[in-house]
């Protein structure tokens, strides 16, 4: 009986609720959002199916369903917004379907679920239940930011200062940031993502593409991404950052992840590119 319940679950939520609703029943009064409801700029489908991964997702987590059939909506949701990412809020239900991915034998991660979850309500508007801001962002603005980083680079390798950023407006669901980019004369892509309500760095990234690679091109991509953390305020530990980020191997291909109680350093290593990016915790 339980498992006939559930199945009618996940039948309403895939279907948006049609499938649920009494002859005659308005389907607003079963769950489906209004034009009203729906934050202004937002695609109605790309919203639904937003919302639809966000109620599956809470319904696991509050352990009303396993995490099989959490899975299956939120494959739905994601083979319906497909490659798509117009308003951003496709990514997130991308990363979420990743998360509940159960072709992959692995235990869930329950943190970054919560994680992953609140990014999702954050740009749709919706309520958060694990923090309190709608987007995990480092205490720093992007303009201390890029002060304090080209004052360390000053001090450690003064070549590597970087110069004007290119700037342009991003809208992620309901939340407007401002996208920074730059390339520098040894074609080093340097990058980082700003809120624009608070004007607090959201991530930052640094990388080079392949055949671009000259001799000092991965101590010079490594050197920045060290002085780029410093200037977020970080503390890493740098030996074990170059133990998890295999930061003396500059041949093999890899991804490695460092995590510490302030911020998640990745480092890829692709026939594309090489690169790092360091998100806040």
């Amino acid at each position: 009986m339980k498992k006939i319940i559930m199945m009618l679950v996940i039948c309403c939520l895939i279907m948006g609720g049609t499938a649920c609703s009494d002859n005659g029943t308005d389907e607003t009064a079963q769950g489906q959002m209004t034009e009203a409801e729906k934050p202004e700029g937002i695609n109605s489908d790309i919203y639904t199916y937003g919302t639809k991964a966000l109620e599956a997702v809470d319904l696991y987590l509050d352990a009303e369903i396993e995490k099989e059939e959490a899975y299956e909506i939120l494959n739905s949701m994601t083979e319906r917004v497909g490659e798509s990412n117009d308003t951003g809020i496709e990514s997130y239900i991308r990363i979420l379907n990743g998360d509940f991915d159960i072709k992959e034998d692995k235990t869930l991660n329950i943190e970054d679920i919560k994680t992953d979850r609140d990014n999702l309500a954050g740009v749709l508007g919706e309520e958060l239940r694990y923090r309190e801001t709608a987007l995990l962002e480092f205490d720093v603005t992007g303009d201390m930011f890029i002060e304090v980083f080209n004052k360390a680079l000053a001090e450690i390798e003064p070549r590597l200062m970087l110069g004007e950023f290119e700037k342009r407006e991003i809208q992620e669901g309901v939340i407007k940031e401002y996208d920074y980019m730059l390339t520098t004369n040894e074609d080093i892509f340097v990058r980082y993502v700003v809120n624009a309500e608070t004007n607090h760095v959201l991530f930052f990234i640094v990388s080079i593409d392949k055949d671009k690679i000259k001799e000092n091109s991965i101590p010079d991509v490594q050197n920045y991404m060290v002085m780029g953390s410093v200037a977020l305020g970080l503390n890493p530990d740098i030996d074990e950052m170059e133990k998890n980020l295999h930061l003396t191997d500059f041949v093999s291909k890899d991804f490695a992840i460092y995590t510490t109680d302030e911020a998640e350093y990745t480092k890829s290593f692709t026939d594309y590119s090489y690169s790092f990016t360091v998100f806040p915790k």
